[in-house]
Order: C-alpha cells, then sequence, then structure tokens
C-alpha cells in the first residue's frame, strides 16, 4: 500500500496537469447581490415559508412575478397539487420556519444548473449577498472546472469585497498543517505574482493595501490563523483566502492552478526540511511588488521587454536628453 509520503512525494515532483488530478478542492463565492438582491431580501423572497405563503394565498396560475422568478414561476406550475401538498408540509416544519435557508426550490434549481449536489448558500456577514459554498467533503478539479464554467453565468453581482476562497488538498491525504508549510505555499504565490488575474491583484492593494498588511504574515505560529492569506483548516485542508473579485470561471482556474502549484512547492519543502528560499518580505515590500505587477499589466508600455520599469527621459532646451539616476 502507498504510503502518505510516497503520495505527497508523487505529487510535489509531478506535472501541474498530473497533480490536479490529484486533490480535492471546494470554494466559497461571496456576492454582493444574487438575482439582483441582497442577502436578507433573497432570503425573505424564497424561504420555505414565503413560497408557501404565496402558494397559498394566490391561485397558482396568478402568482406575483416579481414574488418568484420566472425559473421558480415555470417549476411552481408545473407541480401537481400533491407535490404542492409535500412542499407545504416539509415547509411548515418548525425547523424551517424559524430559519431564514434559501427556498428548496431555488437552492435545487441552482444544483441542477451547476450539474453538482454539493452546492449551499450561505451567510457572510463581510458583504451583501449570499455566499454560494461547493465541495464539503471536496469535488475533483474536473468538477470544479465544470461548476465554475456554469456558476459564473449566474445572476451574481461580485466586486473588490467579494472573496473567491478555494480549499485545497491532496486526495487521501489529511494534512497537519505548519508554519514551513504555509510560509512555503505564500512564498511560491508572492513569486508568481505574473500568473495572477488582474482582478485578484487590483483587489489586494483595495483599501490602500490593508488588506495585503492582514493577509500575508511569515514567521511562526502562522499555520493556524484563520485570518491570513493560506490558513490550515482542522478538516485536514488548506485555505487559500487571498482570491477575489473573480467574474470569470477562466480566472476561477487559474486561481486553482496557482494554489496547486503552492501546494506542490509547500509539500516539496515540507518533505525535504527546506526552508523557504526568499525572506519574508515586510508589508511595505509586498503592496510594492504588487502595485508594481498591476502597473506592468495596465502600463506596459512603461516597461523593457524584460520586465524593468523604464527611467524618465527628460529632454533639455538644447534637445540633449538626461536620464535620472
Amino acid at each position: 500500500m502507498t504510503n502518505k509520503r510516497e503520495i505527497v512525494t508523487t505529487f510535489s515532483q509531478a506535472s501541474i496537469i498530473q497533480a490536479l488530478g490529484m486533490i480535492k478542492c471546494g470554494f466559497e463565492q461571496e456576492t454582493q447581490a444574487f438575482q439582483g438582491y441582497q442577502y436578507n431580501a433573497f432570503m425573505e423572497k424564497y424561504r420555505p415559508a414565503t413560497i408557501y405563503n404565496n402558494l397559498n394565498s394566490r391561485a397558482k396560475q396568478n402568482l406575483d412575478r416579481d414574488l418568484v422568478s420566472a425559473s421558480t414561476l415555470d417549476q411552481l406550475r408545473a407541480m401537481t397539487t400533491e407535490q404542492i401538498e409535500e412542499l407545504r408540509n416539509e415547509y411548515t416544519k418548525s425547523h424551517y420556519s424559524e430559519s431564514i435557508e434559501v427556498g428548496a426550490v431555488v437552492l435545487n434549481k441552482v444544483k441542477e444548473w451547476l450539474g453538482n449536489d454539493n452546492v449551499k448558500f450561505e451567510r457572510d456577514g463581510t458583504v451583501q449577498g449570499v455566499e454560494l459554498q461547493c465541495g464539503d467533503g471536496g469535488v475533483t478539479a474536473k468538477e470544479f472546472v465544470q461548476i465554475t464554467k456554469k456558476m459564473f453565468k449566474l445572476p451574481m453581482g461580485v466586486d473588490n469585497e467579494c472573496s473567491f476562497h478555494i480549499h485545497l488538498s491532496i486526495k487521501d491525504i489529511r494534512h497537519t498543517g505548519g508554519d514551513r508549510m504555509c510560509h512555503a505555499m505564500q512564498e511560491y504565490l508572492l513569486t508568481h505574482l505574473n500568473e495572477f488575474p488582474l482582478a485578484v491583484l487590483k483587489r489586494m492593494l483595495h483599501r490602500e493595501g490593508k488588506w495585503s498588511e492582514q493577509y500575508f504574515h511569515f514567521g511562526s505560529n502562522r499555520a493556524g490563523e484563520k485570518y491570513q492569506a493560506i490558513a490550515f483548516r482542522e478538516q485536514g485542508t488548506w485555505e487559500f483566502r487571498l482570491f477575489g473579485n473573480i467574474t470569470t470561471a477562466s480566472e476561477g482556474v487559474r486561481c486553482l492552478i496557482l494554489a496547486t502549484r503552492a501546494l506542490q512547492h509547500g509539500s516539496k519543502c515540507t518533505l525535504n526540511r527546506e526552508l523557504p528560499v526568499a525572506d519574508p518580505m515586510a508589508h511595505k515590500e509586498v503592496i510594492k511588488k504588487i502595485a508594481l505587477e498591476v502597473e506592468k499589466r495596465e502600463h506596459p508600455e512603461n516597461f523593457t521587454a524584460n520586465g524593468n520599469k523604464k527611467r524618465k527621459r527628460v529632454v533639455n532646451g538644447d534637445n540633449s536628453v538626461v536620464i535620472p539616476e
């Protein structure tokens, strides 16, 4: 039987395609609005009691389209009397009447659309909309791609405040954390900023860099802390919390690839008891590095072919050119 060390060694040395085939993952997509509604309004609109009350008080064919979306309306109209009664009995149980869970009709519609049952809506107090979570127990990289391709076609409002957290582990491996591992993965990401989606980099600079100051830390006793770029989870997975402001499936997949490569690098450093190569960067250095990469993307004319910033040329009155030191 292959032991844990052999699996991790194989993973750390694998190509990215092979490594993606060895992972289990999940994600949390925060939104500022879903179907045009902020969290409380969305949940109230679709909570079981609301759906039941509308069914009970109006003829099925006359449901108010302002209260129920067209897709939900079509589903409700297609229900038989027995199905409506079953819906009524289920939704009037105390568990549902006292909660603000999203209505099963809408959630099941989303699950059907995404092609995966491993999806749920949750509340996150840092944003105004619902949070879509996928991967309780883990999905494969292939499923991740299939789900995100459809998810980003849903009517979601996403901005700089919205995280796209990725949970990651090697299949059949329960990770045990460790500062060396955490430091090494952060090092990998900070030395591969050129591979990040631009939207993620700009989010890192959001609010004058306070986000980065909070999230990028190195040193001892960091692996178990939640509010940082990469955090260890007690179920034996790593959560990559630095991604966000994601609006397309291709950006989501790029983040998954970055996280997987970082996990490979961290695994290699841990197996070989190597200290990460780069020295820990102070907060200001992190911000400068990210800001420089953003400028390269938005103003490539200011940089040379090898990525160095061009020095300004000053033309004097006599047409002589001075390049400042």
